[in-house]
């Protein structure tokens, strides 16, 4: 989250942004395989007011999806916090596995006038 923060991005935004990778990739370890290498890929990208922020694992046996939830579920708010704090998320399967994405509203601080962009991964 540091790139963000060098971005010029504010904090409340890469806090979101905190959580939803938090979220996402505890999902990934509980519900999926990993990918090859025992791994589970985090990486995101800031553009256009926004930082997409995606984490790709190995797969699993059903696809993410804001379930059902009463009084008595334990679990399932992880993806609804996700989609509160994202404009959009989504997945994406291809032949590796499965990739959950969303995207955070980031404004950015110009200092100079320039817009900032940045590409990380972790």
């Amino acid at each position: 989250m540091s790139d963000l923060a060098a971005a010029g991005i504010y904090e409340a935004a890469i806090s979101d942004a905190a959580v939803v990778v938090s979220e996402l990739f505890s999902n990934a370890l509980r519900h999926a395989r990993p990918l090859p290498g025992a791994t589970i890929r985090v990486a995101w990208h800031l553009n256009a007011g926004a930082v997409r922020i995606s984490v790709k694992d190995g797969g699993g046996l059903t696809l993410p999806e804001l379930g059902e939830l009463s009084q008595f579920t334990t679990g399932g708010r992880g993806l609804r916090i996700v989609a509160r704090l994202s404009r959009h998320w989504g997945t994406r399967c291809d032949d590796e596995g499965t990739t959950v994405w969303a995207e955070i509203p980031c404004p950015e601080l110009t200092v100079v006038g320039i817009p900032a962009a940045a590409t990380g991964t972790g």
